[in-house]
């Protein structure tokens, strides 16, 4: 029965973290990304509610009911008054958090101070147009999608800004440059399934990206990339290599998240693991 609280104040829904790990656990639920799977949710959701960084919504409170039958909502959930520093309370933003708010910014932008928040170096790039890459600030055709030197590529969030607001009647695409923070392993498609679908990616899952029409998927990681594991299917990327992420559009189709930043709980798989991963997959096929 829910505790009857005092009127006159906003209230929220908070999750009994320990109660909530625990019926988890019982429903054989042990790791964040299968929960989060079972419920209908990102994996990050399920890790920032339960550290009460975010408020609990109807997606989240659905799915823990459905997943974790007996328990009832009073199980789980306890209705208690907003305070300063709860994470419905309202807190006042910092000047790059400001900026990386989506609100008002194109979403290229939005999704560009997005991926640099999580320290993934971005650049402006060309735009698909007629069939050809054209720059957005002038139309006029380019030789590729890279519009600046690689090196150039960053993560700080008032040279984004301003490259993305410089821009003339089209918003540039996003691009992300592999280096010493990310790196990229691309996959052949009739693999890549067998890789998303292995034990140990289901429990430490890593962002994967699909380009259109290229039948190869790839997937971000933590490098370094051991460069002794040689397969006609498997290709490290090596630093520098630039890469269209999301809402990136080349000819009719935006490149994609097979697995999404948010379903990995923002985080990289290190390159060793991957590779570890696909040698136990190389093996059962041979």
């Amino acid at each position: 029965m829910i505790k009857k609280q005092p009127a006159g104040a906003p209230h929220t829904v908070r999750l009994r973290s320990r109660r909530f790990g625990s019926a988890a656990k019982l429903a054989s639920f042990h790791s964040d990304y299968a929960l989060a799977k079972a419920m209908g949710v990102n994996r990050s959701t399920v890790s920032r509610v339960m550290h009460g960084a975010l408020q609990p919504g109807p997606a989240f409170i659905a799915g823990a009911l459905v997943v974790l039958v007996p328990m009832q909502f009073d199980d789980l959930f306890e209705v208690v008054p907003v305070t300063a520093g709860s994470p419905s309370a309202p807190t006042p933003l910092a000047d790059d958090a400001a900026l990386r708010s989506t609100s008002n910014v194109s979403g290229e932008m939005g999704a560009a101070l997005e991926y640099a928040a999580l320290g993934w170096p971005v650049l402006p790039g060309a735009v698909w147009r007629g069939g050809r890459f054209v720059d957005p600030d002038d139309g006029q055709p380019t030789t590729g999608a890279v519009l600046r030197p690689v090196e150039a590529a960053t993560t700080d969030p008032g040279v984004i800004h301003q490259w993305w607001t410089a821009a003339g009647g089209q918003a540039p695409a996003v691009l992300t440059v592999t280096g010493a923070n990310l790196g990229a392993v691309s996959v052949h498609q009739s693999l890549a399934k067998d890789i998303t679908d292995h034990p140990r990616f289901s429990s430490k899952p890593t962002p994967v990206l699909a380009l259109p029409r290229a039948p190869l998927a790839y997937f971000l990681i933590e490098p370094p990339f051991p460069l002794v594991l040689a397969w006609r299917k498997v290709r490290a990327l090596r630093s520098g290599s630039p890469l269209p992420l999301p809402p990136t559009v080349i000819g009719e189709t935006a490149a994609s998240w097979l697995v999404s930043p948010e379903e990995t709980g923002h985080c990289l798989l290190p390159g060793g693991e991957l590779a570890n991963i696909i040698n136990d997959l190389r093996r059962g096929s041979t």
